[in-house]
């Protein structure tokens, strides 16, 4: 069974999540549920009273979350299929067709360190 669940954004917020998920020929839905799975699950692994309130209805936890490369870097890992069953179990590593996209070789991480370090804070593409 499935539920449907209402989100409210601005219009700006709205326009940046439907040209991500354009950008990864994704629904929004998929974009939002992939997101607030991640954040439940690493939530979780830190705090005892969430991964009660999991463990209390049987809530299956993603085989990546324990995983620094869980999140947004798994719409360009050439490992996604593999690692959401559980049979890869090293790092991210960029799928070559999106090699072009990082900002910083191949490395999102260095991406991210960049920008929080003020080195470039411009979205470029």
């Amino acid at each position: 069974m499935t539920k449907r669940l209402q989100v409210v954004l601005t219009d700006e917020e709205a326009r940046a999540v439907k040209l991500y998920a354009d950008t990864w020929d994704i629904t929004i839905s998929d974009v939002l549920k992939s997101a607030a799975l991640q954040h439940v699950n690493q939530h979780a692994l830190c705090c005892k009273k969430v991964n009660a309130v999991l463990e209390s209805i049987d809530f299956t936890p993603d085989k990546r979350a324990s995983k620094s490369c869980y999140g947004f870097p798994c719409r360009a890992c050439k490992h996604t299929t593999a690692c959401r069953t559980g049979i890869y179990e090293g790092e991210w590593e960029i799928e070559p067709k999106y090699e072009h996209y990082v900002r910083f070789g191949n490395h999102c991480h260095k991406a991210i360190d960049a920008i929080t370090e003020g080195h470039d804070g411009a979205l470029h593409q």
